[in-house]
């Protein structure tokens, strides 16, 4: 029990008081310094009075008086699950550290922030989801943990740093997202059961002993070019069974990468025919993102089999330019793939390619050949289209028969939005008419035109 003219509490004052389960803290306290609890790992409830106009106890649990930062998670404290509730935008310091009683903590889409040693030592914590809205996962923030099998990471993510997951002995699987541009040192060293990582192609910066004495690691699988590790072949230390797999295209790759051996890696089955072609017929990679060559080893790739069957994890997929043919159920099922991204004309498919991917779209570039507004059963919109034009020579600009209309020129299957206003001054502008260029225009008309005194058109492409 704190008296009543105690204003601060310094650095660690109540650090491994391992006997102490509980603390009131009365209203003079105005600043409460870092790790003020660290380690006592029978505290289960921390109190503070009504009346302080700088901190709250909700449940036990520390808050700034506005509960958007959460300072303290008692290390004692009982019950095996905690929510973060909506309001808290910050993780403080070391906040859950030594928490051995939890086994699931629920972090809020609100979080922002994670601040360093938030959960270390959390050892029987099994999985956790870091949301979209973090950024950063600092220094320390899960090391020790080791109970902690799994780890989604939030798309959001640009950073994972110094220790962020250091001897997570029990972890197997971490997804990295195409988000993070580098990993900190020791990041992941002495997560003993890791077996594989994917590197995806942002990731330009690897620190030191990153992924150290993860004894079980054998397979490395960078999606880009070669990140920067510290070329003291530390990275990989202990590692002795350890492979960078790279794919067909990225720069930078030699025979070995930071002391581990380097070799081509491509996340598809084929077959060839007799000309040569590829057709690939599976695919090994984990989702997400995802390219299909034009060639593999210098041979064209013309076909796609049912290489995505059922693959939820499948948000993008950009074709190449050599696929002349999709067949049957080769996306079916992709219930998460929004982006269909063709890169040549429209291949031939047999209507069931996309089949239950309600949130898909097919895009295609300006001149290629074969595009409608569908394409076997989902839509199909042109990519970064050119700016329609209104030529006012060629005839068609005027008064016609009881109407007003022009041409509007662009690309074949491209929609183009008439828009008109009768003030220009007023800037604003109302939408009249959707049109869709068939070969490389569509003539527009307005038998409304006599209506108004004054009338002004312009042409978009949404």
């Amino acid at each position: 029990t704190i008296g009543t003219n105690v204003t601060s509490i310094g650095l660690e004052a109540f650090g491994f008081c391992f006997s102490l389960t509980s603390v009131t803290i009365p209203s003079s306290v105005t600043n409460i310094g870092f790790v003020v609890f660290y380690a006592d790992t029978s505290l289960n409830t921390i109190t503070v009075s009504s009346n302080n106009s700088t901190y709250i106890s909700v449940v036990g649990v520390l808050f700034n008086k506005s509960q958007t930062t959460l300072i303290e998670y008692p290390a004692g404290k009982v019950g095996t699950s905690y929510t973060i509730s909506a309001s808290v935008n910050n993780i403080g310091g070391y906040a859950f550290d030594s928490c051995a009683n939890l086994t699931s903590v629920t972090i809020g889409t609100n979080v922002t922030s994670i601040a360093g040693g938030a959960f270390q030592q959390c050892i029987n914590i099994t999985n956790i989801a870091i949301p979209n809205s973090i950024t950063v996962i600092g220094y320390d923030t899960f090391q020790l943990c080791f109970g902690l099998t799994s780890v989604t990471i939030g798309t959001n993510v640009t950073s994972i740093e110094e220790a962020a997951f250091n001897d997570c002995t029990s972890l197997t699987s971490v997804t990295i997202p195409n988000s993070v541009t580098s990993i900190g040192q020791q990041a992941f060293g002495g997560s003993q059961n890791l077996s594989s990582i994917i590197v995806p192609n942002s990731i330009t910066n690897i620190g030191n002993y990153a992924f150290s004495y993860c004894f079980n690691l054998t397979g490395m699988y960078f999606q880009g070019n070669s990140p920067t590790p510290t070329n003291d072949a530390t990275v990989f230390s202990g590692d002795n069974n350890a492979t960078a797999y790279y794919l067909p295209g990225p720069t930078g790759w030699g025979a070995t990468f930071d002391g581990i051996p380097a070799t081509l890696y491509l996340p598809y089955t084929y077959t060839t025919n007799n000309n040569g072609a590829i057709t690939l017929t599976g695919y090994t990679g984990s989702g997400g993102t995802v390219v299909i060559p034009d060639t593999i080893y210098g041979l064209k790739v013309t076909v796609i089999s049912g290489t995505f069957f059922n693959n939820t994890n499948l948000t993008s997929v950009t074709i190449g330019t050599n696929v002349t043919t999709i067949q049957q159920f080769a996306f079916a099922g992709c219930t998460s793939l929004t982006n269909v991204n063709f890169l040549g004309n429209a291949p031939g498919t047999d209507l069931t390619v996309f089949s239950g991917d309600n949130n898909a779209t097919a895009y295609y570039l300006p001149g290629a050949t074969g595009w409608s507004s569908t394409f076997d059963g989902i839509p199909a919109v042109l990519l970064n289209p050119p700016t329609p034009h209104v030529p006012t020579t060629d005839g068609s600009f005027g008064v016609k028969t009881n109407l007003f209309g022009f041409d509007i020129t662009g690309t074949n299957n491209q929609t183009v939005v008439v828009l008109a206003t009768t003030n220009l001054a007023g800037n604003v502008w109302t939408p009249i008419q959707t049109n869709i260029i068939s070969g490389n225009a569509v003539y527009f008309s307005d038998p409304q035109w006599t209506n108004y005194h004054t009338r002004f058109y312009r042409v978009r492409s949404p």
